[in-house]
């Protein structure tokens, strides 16, 4: 075979070869979702790798152009998936969510679910790993005892449990750590709106000097201003009640979708399956990047218009501020002082200012002389975790120190930002 029939047979095949590759990145990249973390930078990229290689190739009626791009498209690829495969076995998952956190909740019928009296497990996400212990009561805290010391509890959602701190490094441990004289005693349950506050406020018969309810912005949705939660316990499970449309799951639906969650965890701990040629490992890094990078670009509009958003009307704020003066007005029966603790989001402290709603609660409880204590100002990026958004070790102990001044002094460790003052 003469070298100007092997290049004419070169040149027959890898043109349309290159035209078939070019449409099939095209079509990965804008056609359809080829699975793993979804549609991101990556997928986009494909596409446009596919749109050029078809616009060359049918430009190339030489075939001089195909056989080199085909071998550098071919050659890329190969290396593409020698990295996915390093990635898939240097970062082995940690062990599946649903094992990790199996039967921590059991149904409620007036707050949809509480914690499991009792339970006892180890969390690791793979940035963050700890301990867990439920005391008989149903509480993330030692079993309550008679005490000299000066007792206070702390209520709120998942900030205020210490989801991903170990059972050393939450608020309540780090206030003990801070002050001698003080029991901190934690209420918290992680998921908790208002409504459910206020019934575990009203529950909790432990005498106390103190009350102090950390509110985070999302207590402001509205999920969390049902009596429920808007979630159920499905055999050991925490699911949503409702899809996004509003319409109710049944109990078989809802094992429907939690088998689908348990398979899609469980599939990430094969090395060797489709997801590798898929490149699903790295697509998921580029997308986590290039949501960390426009993340932390468009702060300002997100906050400018959080306002907007339907989960966060002024109805919803409203009620937000009704359920905190019914818990100011069930720790004033019981001869407690009651403060609110404002955790800001990590966006929050980014833009060193809170978003609308939560300027319009703390105007709302501030008219009304309830005691608040703001962590904005003392707060940094570093104090939450980036992949989640829930305080660090350090961003819990923060959170403690303006706590155990407040119980100590009896007045507001920090002035409050924005031009609000705190109430005497």
């Amino acid at each position: 075979m003469t070298p100007d029939s092997t290049k004419s047979l070169i040149g027959k095949y890898c043109r349309p070869a290159s035209l078939l590759l070019g449409g099939l990145l095209l079509t990965a990249g804008w056609g359809v979702d080829i699975g793993g973390p979804g549609r991101g930078p990556a997928q986009h990229l494909l596409g446009a790798v596919g749109v050029s290689l078809v616009v060359v190739t049918a430009l190339d009626r030489g075939g001089r152009l195909s056989p080199r791009i085909l071998l550098i498209l071919v050659s890329s690829y190969c290396a593409l998936i020698g990295g996915e495969l390093a990635i898939r076995i240097a970062r082995r998952p940690p062990p599946a969510a649903w094992k990790q956190y199996h039967r921590l909740y059991r149904a409620d019928p007036v707050v949809g679910y509480t914690l499991t009296p009792d339970w006892r497990g180890r969390f690791n996400d793979g940035y963050a790993r700890g301990n867990i212990a439920v005391n008989s009561l149903g509480h993330r805290d030692d079993e309550p005892a008679p005490t000299s010391k000066r007792r206070i509890l702390l209520l709120g959602d998942s900030f205020t449990f210490g989801a991903l701190l170990d059972q050393s490094e939450t608020i309540d441990k780090q206030v003990e750590r801070l002050s001698a004289d003080l029991d901190a005693y934690n209420l918290g349950v992680g998921g908790y709106g208002l409504p459910a506050v206020v019934e575990t406020l009203r529950r909790c018969d432990l005498p106390a000097q103190e009350a102090f309810y950390l509110f985070f912005n999302n207590d402001l949705q509205n999920d969390n201003l049902l009596p429920d939660n808007g979630k159920f316990v499905v055999d050991g499970h925490l699911v949503p009640k409702t899809r996004t449309d509003g319409t109710p799951y049944t109990a078989a639906e809802a094992r429907q979708k939690i088998a689908h969650a348990i398979e899609e965890q469980e599939s990430r701990y094969a090395v060797v399956d489709l997801q590798l040629f898929l490149l699903s490992h790295i697509r998921r890094l580029i997308l986590a990047a290039g949501e960390r990078y426009y993340g932390s670009h468009d702060l300002q509009i997100r906050m400018s218009t959080l306002g907007g958003d339907r989960r966060y009307s002024e109805e919803n704020v409203g009620l937000a501020i009704s359920h905190t003066q019914e818990l100011r007005r069930l720790a004033s029966a019981r001869g407690m002082r009651f403060y609110v603790v404002v955790v800001p989001t990590l966006g929050e402290v980014q833009a060193r200012e809170y978003s609308w709603p939560t300027v319009q609660y703390l105007k709302g409880i501030e008219s009304q002389n309830t005691h608040v204590v703001h962590l904005l100002q003392s707060l940094a990026e570093k104090d939450y975790f980036p992949h989640d958004g829930h305080f660090t070790p350090g961003g819990a102990r923060v959170a403690a120190e303006a706590i155990q001044r407040a119980s100590k002094a009896g007045i507001i460790p920090e002035s409050s930002p924005g031009g609000h003052s705190p109430a005497p």
